[in-house]
């Protein structure tokens, strides 16, 4: 994560014998403060931050960096904003073929495709919450995301209900 309201990222390298501290680094835009998410993709080529700022009625955002993982070295920014939501929310994922992006939105489930020239052009909405509710009235909507280990990513919902969303292909483009 950005240190507050800066461009600049404080660079740690894990080797075999601990922590090593490399400096930091200014790269890109400042970020805003919000309700950050962030992710390294599976190769460790990519780092991806969602900056939710829907609270404050601002336009949500991604960056996107490509990520040397020997260095610590952020490169090439790209950013784009994605939506506004009043809700809460936040979280990225990124698949285990490294192509796709998942940012859930409250409402709704994105998906963009890391290989794309454009990624901001490749946004495809591949779920829309239907207003379920959980047993207790809890609506079932789209918040955190994770990628686990069997390969299939996970979402819980809104703080405080008893239901999931689970991604069983997420190497696959669309719905």
């Amino acid at each position: 994560q950005p240190l507050l309201r800066s461009n600049t990222y404080v660079r740690i390298l894990l080797t075999p014998h601990g922590p090593q501290n490399m400096g930091v680094q200014a790269v890109g835009q400042e970020t805003s403060p919000g309700l950050p998410g962030a992710v390294f993709s599976p190769d460790g080529t990519r780092y991806v931050r969602n900056n939710m700022l829907g609270f404050s009625h601002d336009e949500d955002y991604l960056d996107i960096y490509n990520f040397d993982r020997c260095t610590g070295m952020l490169s090439n920014q790209v950013r784009f904003a994605y939506g506004v939501d009043q809700s809460s929310g936040g979280g990225v994922a990124i698949s285990p073929n490294n192509r796709y992006l998942y940012v859930p939105h409250s409402r709704y489930e994105y998906q963009y495709d890391l290989t794309s020239e454009d990624i901001p052009s490749t946004k495809d909405t591949v779920a829309i919450y239907d207003f379920y509710t959980d047993s207790f009235g809890n609506p079932v909507k789209f918040y955190r995301i994770q990628l686990a280990p069997d390969g299939r990513m996970y979402l819980n919902s809104a703080p405080g209900s008893s239901e999931h969303h689970i991604i069983n292909q997420p190497d696959y483009g669309g719905a």
